[in-house]
């Protein structure tokens, strides 16, 4: 097995190359090492070329060690401004069944979809999809409602239908719903429609018009076309 000194000169090599494939090579032979430190200083070093840094994230979570030693950076309140990051790998190993701090993992994902960064609310919410469950309507309704950030509203639709997916359950399908007539109504900004209109389609199984196309390339027209259908449909249910 290759020393850290090894893969320090490794390193500084692949990190002035542009060759994806020299970088997997390079996280590959790293992850099946007991170099956790090691690794996660390559991933917080600003010198790490953006490309490179992103793989080294990616797989970081396959290092046994990996799940305590990311809580402790939490705990500690270690590299703050990686936060969002820590907490994105942190929810990669959350929704494996071997994860062993899964109900710490939740806790401090639910703290942080209250923090003031946009970018760590935005993970906290995109992870609280993955373990999140029933108890977290109201906490995901509020931020679908209020964030003043777009992407997190976006993604708090989002977490709404990965909840779903893995819970399939119907009390949970109609007690979303107040949430996303309300959201339709109100919101302004495009892309946030169209995540809600497009996790609503899964979660009742009904279609609007909106395809996975448009959402990709956000249509204006035909994104506003669906929430037409969205807000119909809800006035029809609610005259029932």
């Amino acid at each position: 097995m290759k020393e850290i000194k090894d893969f320090d000169i490794w390193y500084k090599k692949v990190n002035k190359s542009d060759d994806e494939i020299e970088y997997l090579e390079f996280v590959w032979e790293l992850m099946k090492t007991p170099f956790t430190e090691y690794h996660y200083s390559l991933m917080i070093n600003k010198n790490t070329n953006n490309e490179f840094n992103e793989i080294l994230w990616s797989r970081f979570d396959e290092h046994e060690d990996a799940e305590i030693f990311l809580l402790n950076k939490l705990e500690n309140n270690d590299d703050l401004k990686f936060v969002g990051k820590i907490l994105f790998c942190l929810g990669k190993i959350a929704d494996r069944k071997n994860s062993k701090q899964k109900n710490k993992i939740y806790e401090y994902v639910k703290k942080y979809t209250n923090n003031s960064n946009d970018n760590i609310r935005e993970n906290a919410i995109i992870v609280l999809g993955w373990i999140g469950g029933v108890n977290d309507i109201d906490l995901l309704g509020n931020l679908l409602l209020n964030d003043k950030y777009n992407k997190c509203r976006a993604w708090s639709a989002s977490a709404f239908m990965q909840i779903w997916f893995r819970k399939q359950n119907k009390i949970f399908a109609d007690k979303v719903l107040p949430y996303f007539y309300e959201s339709v109504k109100q919101e302004q900004d495009i892309f946030v429609i169209g995540n809600v209109i497009n996790a609503l389609q899964e979660i009742i199984r009904k279609k609007f018009g909106l395809t996975q196309k448009t959402l990709n390339s956000l249509e204006v027209e035909k994104i506003n076309l669906s929430k037409n259908k969205v807000i119909r449909y809800f006035e029809k249910l609610n005259q029932k």
